[in-house]
């Protein structure tokens, strides 16, 4: 159980980096909601 928590800790803090980065610069090939969506699936793989 602890595992889980440090990856949705991580999940966020990663998710919020991208939000804030995709807001300073621009991502022009990769968007931040396609990374976004490929970190949320895989953890629900997982």
């Amino acid at each position: 159980m602890k595992g889980k928590n440090i990856f949705w800790g991580l999940f966020l803090v990663v998710s919020a980096a991208l939000i804030i980065a995709s807001q300073v610069t621009s991502f022009d090939t990769i968007s931040a909601v396609s990374i976004l969506a490929t970190v949320f699936l895989s953890a629900v793989i997982i």
